[in-house]
């Protein structure tokens, strides 16, 4: 997890807002752990966050990301990402 750190984000507002963690192996990047504060939703603090970790994907040579959930489906789905199974998101 350690390894992972360099690439968590996180929003700051006279406290821990929000955070985003961008796990990178080779062309896939892996999303994970967004949270907002439950003070802070409703403020665009979470696409913020989500904008970011996708842009440093790409800077990073990511091509393809997945986000496993099963509560953001719908707030992810604006930047085009759609369902798929587990078993189809590579082992790496």
């Amino acid at each position: 997890m350690a390894d992972h750190l360099p690439t968590f984000f996180v929003a700051d507002t006279g406290g821990v807002a929000g955070v985003i963690g961008l796990e990178l192996a080779g062309e896939s990047a892996l999303l994970r752990s967004l949270a907002v504060a439950g003070n802070q939703r409703k403020r665009g603090l979470g696409s913020a966050l989500f904008t970011q970790a996708l842009d440093q994907a790409r800077q990073a040579g990511a091509t393809t990301a997945y986000l496993l959930t099963n509560t953001a489906a719908q707030f992810v789905a604006r930047w085009g990402f759609a369902p798929i199974k587990r078993d189809d998101i590579p082992a790496s």
